[in-house]
């Protein structure tokens, strides 16, 4: 599995730094809240739409197709960046923008997924952050070859996309090998006294209600800082650029090198995240990230007053870009290394055949 998750961090690379960069040195921070909103609703389409499919076909045809549906993509977006005029970019730009919160939430299902038909609920609170790791290890490597990439050849723009892909196509095959070794763990036949996750009201189960809402808070601070972060991103690329097209590289290699460094923080806490959750327990890794970030807000906010006050006003620009750089590197790593960790565990509570189903319809729809 880790294997397989290595694979998924080669593809993960590629394509959200690509996304991330392209979007905003073409459309700025204006159109991020539509790119979100747009992004939320063709992720709800997809997601469903995986929902649905997991009653309907096998479980190594739905997890398989993922990888090949991953591939096809960036295949498909890289290969009109060539087609297309220029003139015609922006909008493929917008197009795969908007795919991130869809493709990044699709592989997560998989991951845990598959997870959850492999391991049993000690094995998973011992070893599925140790096992997201792989994915973690390989998008470091992945990030900081890109700034390394465009110094030697240039920035590539959508060709990174083809190298995505190949990430995507990997873990396709590191998933067979994985699924024709290892047997799954089987499913208990649904009790007849009471309703399957399919037919019963899932979103009424006050338990269920609870992870919603933990999860839903969780996501909306991560559009606000990602809203901040990359605004503040476009602005400090651009006093450092002299052209678009710097400005460009600039920000690959900022994004680039900032996502490899918050990985290694995730990466570090993913490796400590079973003894820390088998010494303090689930409370405090679904808690310790909101405190973390609120402590930062408010020394951001002290440091923005003593700076007002002084008689030659600090660069702003500066200090609110490594603020939320901050900020969002303790979010990614807190939620990454200990909040999701702590949430898969939550569902290893419920039914057996209903963990998977509930998770779909939970992280999808949230």
């Amino acid at each position: 599995m880790f294997l397989h998750t290595f694979s998924v961090g080669i593809f993960i690379a590629f394509f959200f730094s690509t996304a991330n960069s392209i979007f905003v040195n073409e459309y700025g921070r204006d159109q991020l809240p539509y790119g979100y909103l747009f992004g939320g609703l063709v992720g709800l389409l997809v997601l469903n739409t995986y929902a649905w499919l997991q009653t309907r076909i096998s479980f190594n045809l739905l997890h398989r197709g993922v990888y090949l549906f991953l591939a096809g993509l960036m295949l498909l977006i890289g290969g009109l960046s060539h087609l297309l005029p220029q003139a015609n970019h922006p909008t493929l730009a917008y197009a795969l923008f908007i795919t991130i919160p869809m493709l990044t939430t699709l592989t997560g299902l998989e991951i845990s997924g598959l997870a959850i038909r492999l391991l049993n609920l000690r094995q998973s609170k011992q070893y599925f952050a140790r096992i997201n790791a792989g994915l973690t290890f390989a998008s470091i490597l992945g990030f900081l070859s890109i700034p390394i990439i465009i110094s030697r050849v240039g920035d590539l723009q959508y060709n990174f996309l083809f190298l995505a892909a190949l990430g995507a196509l990997i873990a396709y095959g590191v998933l067979g090998a994985l699924l024709k070794r290892f047997a799954l763990l089987p499913l208990p036949a649904p009790n007849q006294d009471k309703p399957s996750a399919s037919s019963q009201r899932i979103f009424r189960n006050p338990y269920v209600v609870l992870i919603a809402l933990t999860i839903g808070i969780s996501i909306m601070s991560i559009y606000f800082l990602d809203y901040a972060f990359m605004d503040s991103t476009q602005k400090y690329a651009r006093e450092l650029a002299n052209n678009k097209e710097e400005q460009q590289a600039i920000t690959s290699s900022m994004l680039s090198l900032f996502y490899a460094i918050s990985r290694g923080c995730v990466l570090l806490v993913s490796f400590l995240s079973g003894a820390i959750l088998s010494r303090l327990g689930i409370r405090f890794g679904l808690l310790i990230t909101p405190i973390v970030l609120v402590g930062v807000l408010v020394i951001t906010a002290v440091l923005y007053l003593l700076g007002e006050m002084q008689a030659e006003p600090w660069d702003l620009i500066g200090v609110f870009y490594f603020s939320f750089a901050f900020q969002k590197m303790s979010n990614r790593a807190g939620r990454k290394g200990l909040e999701i960790p702590s949430t898969r565990v939550l569902y290893m509570v419920l039914p057996p055949q209903m963990r998977s189903a509930v998770q779909t319809k939970v992280d999808g729809n949230i």
